[in-house]
């Protein structure tokens, strides 16, 4: 389930809504805190998908993205099968990296955001430049 607000993805954020499997919780009762970067990565995909460039897409032209930077705020616990969206919008377009903010929002109230710093690698592991239809698709 997801929506596109916009034409541009810079413009406004592309909304992935879930509800929290139960595969993410920890003995506590909430979401593990590694485990959000599951979620995030799950939106991410869909963000890609919904803009016309799917990751099998990357991946066919030899590509893949990587994290090379990420900051996470923790605001509010997420529990198992909370109805969630998770806002994904890019803020930064560099040639060979981008940067997206995501939010993670039960019904209005705002529970996580974290900014990832995403760089495309060639086969090899090296630097490179994002596919030109790639960067369409972002921005």
């Amino acid at each position: 389930m997801a929506a596109r607000a916009a034409t541009s993805a810079i413009e406004a954020a592309h909304v992935h809504a879930l509800r929290v499997p139960f595969y993410l919780v920890d003995a506590g009762g909430g979401v593990y805190h590694g485990n959000y970067f599951a979620l995030f990565e799950t939106a991410r995909e869909a963000y890609l998908r919904e803009a016309g460039f799917p990751y099998t897409a990357l991946m066919a032209t030899g590509h893949h993205l990587t994290v090379a930077e990420c900051r996470v705020r923790y605001l509010s616990p997420l529990l198992y099968d909370d109805d969630i969206a998770i806002e994904t919008d890019v803020v930064k377009l560099g040639r060979r990296s981008f940067t997206v903010r995501q939010r993670v929002r039960r019904g209005g109230e705002l529970t996580t955001e974290a900014a990832l710093a995403m760089v495309c690698i060639d086969r090899q592991g090296r630097p490179a430049p994002l596919p030109e239809k790639l960067r369409e698709a972002l921005g």
